[in-house]
């Protein structure tokens, strides 16, 4: 039976080469190729940060899952699970100084400047338990919310394959791809260094440092026995399928968005 760490790998190498050869769903690949206007590109973005909306509730959830879940595990293991979870919540809020203040502020900067403003787009977004906003948000919330109900190990998991995702490994992942065309489609706002209050300043740092979070949530995974890796990885490859099918879903030249 493989470790857990062998496995996490495994996906991640895998992901890694999807993305490097293109099997990727419609939405991205026309992302990477710059097939999108200024108004279909924004559009893409709104359904993305839609779903950014949401995280801070779906990473206090899986708090509460795993804080309930776990409550009978070896100390050591326990911590290692909660403090993966705590540790991305402080960022997210800006409890953390070096990555800048909360991460809802900086989505709103950048929408502001494509003259969005944040409070009216998401006012019926309604929440993590309960989403009322687009259809493509509501389905993949509701499915992630079932992987994340099946206790703690699916949780992380649900939390490293997303955050994994967002940043994998030298410039491949979901937000390289958005800031990329962004870049190329608002050149005005590019610049060869990011800093708190730019524009592209939150697609930058999630691209950035999320691996850091993914790491986080490694570390607790691996504290486990082999016998769990057969439910980390049914897990990751799930949200694979769930975020490949949200990406197909908000392509505004087709689709079903």
């Amino acid at each position: 039976m493989k470790s857990i760490i062998h496995i996490l790998g495994e996906i991640h190498q895998a992901e890694c080469l999807r993305y490097t050869n293109n099997c990727l769903p419609l939405t991205l690949k026309k992302l990477k190729a710059n097939e999108y206007s200024r108004e279909r590109l924004v559009t893409i973005l709104r359904k993305r940060y839609e779903l950014s909306h949401h995280f801070n509730q779906i990473l206090e959830y899986i708090l509460v899952i795993v804080e309930t879940e776990s409550r009978f595990w070896s100390k050591e293991k326990r911590q290692k699970f909660i403090f993966a979870i705590e540790q991305n919540l402080r960022e997210e809020n800006g409890e953390l100084s070096e990555y800048g203040g909360p991460h809802i502020e900086d989505r709103k900067t950048f929408l502001a400047a494509l003259g969005i403003n944040y409070e009216i787009e998401f006012k019926h977004a309604g929440t993590f338990i309960r989403p009322t906003g687009s259809l493509a948000v509501q389905n993949l919330l509701r499915d992630v919310k079932e992987l994340i109900d099946t206790g703690s190990i699916g949780a992380i998991s649900v939390l490293w394959y997303w955050e994994n995702r967002i940043s994998l490994s030298s410039e491949l992942g979901d937000y390289w791809i958005i800031l990329k065309a962004f870049e190329t489609t608002f050149p005005e706002w590019k610049k060869e260094e990011y800093a708190e209050g730019d524009i592209f300043w939150h697609l930058y740092s999630h691209a950035v440092h999320d691996e850091f979070h993914a790491k986080y949530c490694e570390d607790a995974l691996v504290s486990l026995s082999a016998k769990n890796s057969k439910k980390v990885r049914g897990v990751c490859e799930k949200m694979r399928i769930f975020f490949d099918e949200f990406w197909d879903s908000i392509d505004p030249l087709g689709g079903s968005q």
